[in-house]
């Protein structure tokens, strides 16, 4: 009886884990990420880095033309990361398919539009219809991200959707008054520039506390611009052709607005609107 009531008194002090802590560990919240990019941001610094570089290669090594090609794959291959083929996330396909958006087409566009609107030029019939059109071509790009990425408001704030646009609204608005003439150099270098700078942009900005991640955003815009404008950008703009110069100032009406959440969801709405009269609302024959 001794024996069986110290081995009782063995058992009852044996070691057991504290039954709470599993339902604190399940019931414990996730850790908050700071508002901005999670799984794509390296993939969007990585991108803007190097299309910066092949930028800024193609303005200093001769054989130019190589550089830009890698460009145009670079384009590729983030059209096919934006596919559903490869079963990405569907944030960093979103975001893939932006930076398409803004390597493929608006980048071209503004290259051509800085190119035919070359300094002290007067422009012909043809040259005004070719910038008019480069112009719509660049405005209608950046609406359309614009409502592809507002369209995603459940996977991303209102700070990353800004920061995911930033290179599609900043870089085409800043080649014209940044590049001197309409040569590959000088464009290749005011490319390279605005990619550089949307680079810093997000990482600082996914560095930043969540608080100040919108200032950061709004400050490296702002100061990007005075940079340019400083720079002989104002000149430059000075120097262009009337009607370049006032293309130009509507395109960065257009890219300010969007930077509104307001203006994405108006814009979002309206295209939405126009699919459904064009498309859904066709009577069936």
């Amino acid at each position: 009886m001794g024996w069986m009531s110290q081995h009782e008194t063995i058992e009852d002090a044996r070691w057991e884990p504290p039954r709470s802590s599993t339902a604190i560990s399940q019931t414990r919240p996730a850790r908050q990420m700071p508002a901005g990019l999670r799984l794509d941001v390296g993939w969007l610094i990585a991108t803007r880095v190097l299309v910066a570089s092949l930028y800024l290669a193609a303005a200093a090594w001769p054989q130019r033309l190589t550089l830009l090609v890698l460009v145009a794959g670079v384009a590729c291959v983030c059209l096919l990361a934006a596919s559903p083929w490869f079963r990405l996330p569907l944030r960093l396909r979103t975001a893939s398919a932006v930076e398409a958006m803004t390597i493929g087409l608006v980048t071209p566009f503004a290259a051509v539009q800085a190119y035919v609107a070359s300094s002290g030029a007067t422009m012909t019939t043809g040259e005004l219809l070719l910038a008019l059109e480069t112009g719509t071509a660049i405005t209608a790009t950046m609406i359309a991200g614009a409502a592809l990425v507002e369209r995603r408001s459940d996977i991303w704030s209102p700070l990353a959707r800004s920061l995911v646009l930033w290179p599609l609204l900043v870089v085409p608005v800043s080649v014209l008054p940044s590049a001197q003439d309409g040569s590959t150099r000088s464009l290749s270098l005011a490319l390279g520039g605005g990619f550089l700078a949307a680079a810093l942009v997000t990482v600082v900005a996914r560095l930043a506390p969540a608080a100040a991640a919108r200032w950061v955003i709004a400050a490296g815009t702002l100061a990007y611009g005075a940079i340019i404008l400083f720079n002989n950008g104002a000149t430059s703009l000075w120097n262009r052709p009337l009607f370049a110069s006032v293309l130009w100032m509507l395109e960065v009406g257009v890219a300010s607005l969007l930077f509104s959440v307001t203006a994405r969801q108006w814009c979002l709405r309206v295209l939405q609107a126009i699919w459904f009269t064009a498309f859904l609302a066709r009577p069936r024959r």
